[in-house]
């Protein structure tokens, strides 16, 4: 079924709150590749290049289990915003790094 410019307009302002939030911290993340291309501007040595993918996922990998059960103790929202901070954090520390 095609979605209708009516059936947009009934949607709550709490979805609406939803997308932008969401949307703003979509703004503030860095992509992969972003951080790839820093990570060999700043110095690595192009064969190491790969090893800042590999990096990345095993910190995905190792912090998902413990961030699920942490939510389900101190609840999502404290999770999410802790998120948030830290992503903020970490894009300055990008962001002004001018070395490995």
């Amino acid at each position: 079924m095609p979605l209708r410019l009516a059936d947009i307009k009934t949607l709550s302002p709490a979805y609406w709150a939803v997308v932008t939030v969401g949307a703003v911290v979509t703004l503030a993340r860095f992509s992969e590749a972003f951080l790839v291309l820093l990570a060999s501007g700043t110095g690595l040595a192009i064969t190491f290049v790969p090893l800042v993918l590999v990096v990345m996922n095993i910190a995905y990998a190792a912090s998902a289990y413990p961030a699920g059960v942490w939510s389900d103790r101190a609840g999502r929202r404290v999770v999410l915003l802790a998120g948030v901070g830290v992503l903020f954090v970490s894009d300055v520390v990008l962001a002004i790094a001018s070395n490995v």
